[in-house]
């Protein structure tokens, strides 16, 4: 499996409006935004900020990674610098919290730590894997560390099931 074949990941920027009559920005949330298909807004937001890539559907997900500021902030500058082309998560966690697991297609907005979004990635594959069957070329696409399977070992298994 490439690191292409993980996700695919569009650089997004705020989008703002300008207010000439009282000379403030407006942030426009990405939802808001995503709901007005058919203005010019949008159509400029997905020409100049998304380089022509268009959300699939208007259900998508906004979230950071990690769970501190540090590795919110660090694995979202991963994304964006085309490093880190794949995650993972724990299936316990998906259980625990009884949250769905990602499905192929599905858009998420990655933000950093304060909720700044960075990235856009679309979900195209999704694999369950033992821990202990992880392999090297999938430790890679996460782009961490040293890319070995060693590192993301250890680092996943402390986040995972230490909480750190």
């Amino acid at each position: 499996m490439s690191a292409s074949e993980e996700y695919i990941f569009a650089i997004l920027s705020p989008e703002i409006e300008i207010d000439i009559e009282k000379n403030k920005i407006k942030w426009i949330p990405i939802q808001e935004l995503n709901s007005r298909k058919n203005t010019d807004i949008y159509k400029q937001y997905i020409q100049d900020v998304l380089q022509g890539f268009e959300p699939p559907n208007a259900d998508f997900e906004v979230w950071s990674f990690g769970n501190n500021e540090r590795l919110a902030n660090e694995l979202a500058e991963l994304v964006i610098a085309k490093r880190k082309t794949g995650t993972s998560s724990s299936l316990w966690g998906y259980e625990y919290y009884q949250e769905e697991i990602p499905k192929v297609g599905e858009v998420s907005i990655i933000t950093n730590w304060t909720g700044i979004p960075k990235c856009i990635i679309e979900t195209t594959k999704v694999e369950i894997v033992k821990y202990n069957e992880v392999t090297e070329a999938f430790a890679k696409t996460e782009g961490e560390g040293d890319l070995s399977l060693t590192y993301w070992k250890k680092a996943h298994w402390d986040f995972f099931y230490k909480g750190s």
